[in-house]
């Protein structure tokens, strides 16, 4: 989401399976602050992690990483992680094909923060 005009723009995979468009995101957030408001599952399954709502000990909701804040190269390719720092995360209470209990899982993410 941009910060100056509340703008949203979905930022695609460059391949199935590949690395974000870093380019989109750049021109989207060039001059103006942004925060990920979504983080896709890249499965068929459609997990994706939305902005974790208020509850519990958190009385109002989390807010979105910075999206321009931790630049990385991979592999040769421009791609952002994701910096936490607090109040900001992510949930989906609704996940359908991921592990249950002590089932073997696996996931990978690019992300930093303190």
């Amino acid at each position: 989401k941009r910060s100056s005009d509340n703008a949203t723009k979905t930022i695609k995979v460059l391949v199935a399976g590949g690395f974000a468009d870093s380019m989109a995101q750049d021109a989207f957030c060039d001059g103006t602050a942004c925060t990920v408001d979504r983080i896709f599952d890249q499965s068929s399954k459609g997990n994706h992690l939305d902005l974790a709502p208020p509850g519990g000990a958190a009385p109002h909701p989390d807010r979105g990483v910075n999206a321009t804040r931790e630049e990385l190269t991979v592999g040769g390719h421009s791609v952002y992680g994701a910096y936490f720092e607090g109040g900001m995360g992510y949930r989906n209470d609704k996940t359908s094909g991921v592990a249950i209990g002590d089932e073997a899982e696996s996931m990978y993410m690019v992300a930093s923060g303190k």
